[in-house]
């Protein structure tokens, strides 16, 4: 038995058995072309993107079409008509001569289409048409899941080929409205300079954490937009009482009321200093949680005041609240130097005097909190 079927003994695998020498039927042949056929359409559904979707711009703004440099495209063209005539070109010089030919190796004609070589992988087709290339997009991006750039680019690769086809696949997928909608990157706001026309017409605000001293916790900021002048001022509790406390001592009653403010959206703007606001009618600017870099102007100098206040203590911490001052009064020089029409040698006098009227207060404000 095991010898009729091919068995296991020493003279096994020598010949074809019964069943290999049998001739398929009529009704096998037929039913395998019908599968055939159906792998044919289905793979031609998939590949040759039979399924159209609407376009959201034209084809002829694809990067391949658009750019200015169009000569590798022309060389393309010349490909196809040699491999199809057998016609050189007319070349400058022997050297593009032979460059030519040997480009055209890479290339051959199958059903009147353009293929190129690929090595051991399959050859895949050239296309020249606008719109097929736009459509291939369309299909390769929609139709696949709204693949990212890499994946589309990679589908797309193994079966067609194009010059300045990854830029084609960026500008379709960076397009794609459903995938703007859906993707989760923040947009990043150019950064727009707008300089005040007058020295405190709008500053920034911020309240910065200090290690404890005295019941000290927190230092709040004012910056100028135009002069970068600071004022400073230690502050027990940051809540909007004493950043009311402060505007109103430090701020408009030495420079008056402010055209414009701009803060964060930290509890301590809400509240008290909110209705101080209103009642000057001074427009409150808080800037968006996405776009963190608007308060630059008064977070960027968090660093230099804290080194400054940090270094001036001479290794005891403990005494930084009454160093706050003056670092602010230092700070704000160049404004007295630009209101005061007395000598520089006064202006310097009169800041010191500032300056050291305010180290004698002792923060009696923020005792009561």
């Amino acid at each position: 038995m095991s010898e009729f079927v091919g068995g296991t003994g020493s003279d096994s695998h020598q010949g074809p058995d019964a069943l290999s020498r049998r001739q398929p039927t009529e009704e096998e042949i037929e039913e395998g072309e019908k599968d055939a056929d159906e792998a044919d359409q289905w793979l031609k559904d998939i590949l040759l993107f039979s399924h159209v979707h609407p376009l959201h711009y034209d084809s002829v703004t694809l990067p391949s079409f658009s750019s200015n440099d169009t000569s590798q495209d022309t060389t393309l063209r010349r490909i196809l008509h040699f491999l199809e005539t057998t016609q050189l070109p007319a070349f400058p010089s022997n050297t593009a001569h032979k460059h030519f030919i040997r480009r055209s190796l890479q290339f051959f004609i199958q059903s009147g289409q353009l293929f190129k070589r690929c090595g051991p992988q399959p050859p895949v087709k050239v296309i020249f048409d606008p719109d097929l290339r736009a459509q291939i997009l369309n299909q390769a991006h929609e139709e696949l899941g709204h693949c990212g750039i890499y994946g589309v680019f990679q589908a797309i690769r193994q079966w067609f080929y194009w010059l300045q086809m990854y830029q084609d696949v960026t500008h379709h997928v960076r397009s794609c409205h459903e995938c703007q909608i859906c993707s989760t990157r923040k947009a990043e706001v150019p950064l727009i300079v707008s300089p005040s026309p007058r020295l405190f017409m709008k500053i920034y605000v911020n309240v910065m954490l200090m290690p404890k001293a005295h019941g000290y916790c927190y230092l709040v900021a004012a910056r100028d937009d135009l002069s970068l002048a600071a004022e400073g001022h230690a502050l027990r509790h940051a809540n909007a009482e004493s950043l009311a406390k402060f505007f109103w001592e430090e701020i408009i009653c030495r420079y008056g009321v402010i055209a414009q403010i701009v803060t964060d959206n930290g509890s301590e703007v809400k509240g008290a200093f909110e209705k101080l606001m209103q009642r000057y009618s001074i427009p409150h600017i808080c800037i968006s949680p996405y776009n963190s870099k608007a308060n630059g102007v008064v977070e960027q100098g968090h660093f230099i005041i804290h080194e400054a206040i940090i270094k001036s203590c001479d290794g005891d911490i403990n005494l930084w609240p009454t160093k706050a001052r003056g670092v602010a009064a230092f700070r704000l020089i160049p404004y007295y130097a630009c209101h005061l029409p007395s000598s520089p040698t006064t202006t310097m006098e009169n800041s010191d005097e500032e300056s050291s009227d305010n180290e004698e207060i002792q923060y009696d404000s923020d005792d009561s909190q």
